[in-house]
């Protein structure tokens, strides 16, 4: 598994498991890919961890396009982002 984050001390925790890189440049959202298959793009609402509000969205596909092309995306972010140490 393979991971790329902005920063935080939970990828420190995670490293010990999972391969881990950080990027300055984060995304204006968060994506989740499984097996190839399937994407999540998750928005990103910063302060937003008040459960109740319903605020948070996500879209979730099995779209082999939207897919291969996040999968695109993300190498290329992986290969310009540093090793987390």
């Amino acid at each position: 598994m393979r991971v790329v984050v902005q920063t935080g001390s939970t990828a420190e925790e995670m490293a010990a498991v999972v391969k881990i890189r950080r990027t300055t440049k984060p995304l204006a959202a968060n994506f989740v890919c499984i097996d190839g298959q399937e994407l999540v793009v998750i928005e990103n609402s910063p302060g937003d961890f008040d459960v109740d509000r319903g605020t948070d969205r996500a879209a979730w596909t099995t779209n082999k396009l939207l897919v291969g092309l996040y999968e695109n995306l993300f190498e290329r972010v992986w290969e310009s982002s540093s090793p987390l140490h």
